[in-house]
């Protein structure tokens, strides 16, 4: 039997939950994977090549200073937990190419995302009540 406690702390976390639902633009379809927990710059924190990040778009941003060797840039990343600082940042990656870019863009985001929703709670109860809708970014409802 589960104590007053524990049904407290359930409820609460339902309440996060259907909090972070409403923020999302969704049809029977898709999600729109720019709103609340499916944006990169919603603050959840993980765990991810022995740092821990404060968003999906910090270990991206981060990650492109790394592969264009950029130090500097990839340090002030890593100290900021703004999101609109790191993308800002990220557009200032020294010795930047698109070409090299593309090939190793999508697999970096993809371990971001899994690592954000294997590891943050409320992010992976919000992606489990979407398990039959495809996540798009070009939807209006």
């Amino acid at each position: 039997m589960k104590k007053v406690n524990e049904i407290k702390i359930d409820l609460d976390f339902r309440l996060k939950v259907e909090k972070e639902l409403k923020k999302c633009n969704y049809n029977d379809n898709y999600v729109a994977f720019w709103c609340g927990v499916f944006s990169n710059f919603y603050p959840a924190y993980f765990y991810l090549d022995g740092k821990e990040w404060s968003s999906s778009e910090k270990y991206f941003m981060y990650m492109k200073a790394i592969t264009f060797n950029d130090n500097e840039i990839a340090e002030k990343i890593y100290q900021s937990d703004n999101p609109k600082e790191i993308k800002k940042l990220g557009r200032l990656v020294k010795n930047f190419n698109n070409e090299t870019w593309d090939k190793v863009k999508e697999g970096i985001m993809y371990r971001a995302v899994y690592a954000k929703f294997i590891q943050d709670g409320l992010c992976n109860r919000c992606i489990k009540e979407f398990q039959k809708q495809i996540l798009n970014n070009h939807i209006s409802i």
